[in-house]
């Protein structure tokens, strides 16, 4: 080979380099040298806080377990309702509920609390009241705005039957209920 020929090869063999070089960097960044590519301690030791899911309400869709509060409003009046406790007897059965109005003062009773039974397929709203039974019971007064009351509402049981839940449904507004 004569020196111009070796010259024009010399030229060509780097520009080819140069122009290789260059297109390796332009397009593909250098891979992370191989300890950067292991995770460190800090990363392996930290871990993603666990997601927080509150718990099922009940094992029945819409249906709340005791001690659940629900907000109800009607007719201008706004009042939160809570089913608490149960207790049983020989031929009763008792649920504490708890009402605090939200509005202006409203009317309360036991009349819009219901015993369910057969998967609140059949209510009974048969209350009672006297020797023997959880007290205090729950109260037929007027609640003053951010006023509270808690009682019990007693059924008579019905032979037979076990009640699966309460139900609170004032008229016109649609129910609320809460499994035992």
């Amino acid at each position: 080979m004569t020196a111009p020929t070796r010259r024009y090869a010399l030229v060509i063999s780097l520009a080819a380099g140069v122009m290789f070089a260059a297109a390796c960097s332009a397009d593909d960044p250098a891979p992370p040298p191989a300890v950067a590519a292991t995770p460190s301690v800090a990363a392996s030791t930290t871990a993603a806080p666990a997601p927080t899911t509150p718990p099922p309400a009940s094992k029945k869709p819409g249906v709340l377990k005791l001690g659940q509060k629900q907000v109800v409003s009607l007719n201008g009046y706004t009042v939160e309702v809570a089913a608490l406790r149960v207790t049983r007897g020989e031929d009763y059965e008792g649920v504490q509920v708890r009402t605090c109005n939200k509005g202006p003062e409203v009317g309360v009773s036991r009349l819009p609390w219901m015993l369910g039974y057969d998967s609140f397929e059949q209510l009974h709203d048969i209350d009672t009241s006297g020797g023997g039974l959880p007290a205090p019971a729950y109260p037929d007064r007027d609640l003053a705005e951010g006023e509270c009351t808690k009682g019990w509402v007693n059924f008579t049981s019905v032979p037979g039957e076990k009640p699966d839940g309460i139900q609170y449904k004032p008229e016109g507004a649609e129910p609320i209920r809460w499994s035992f």
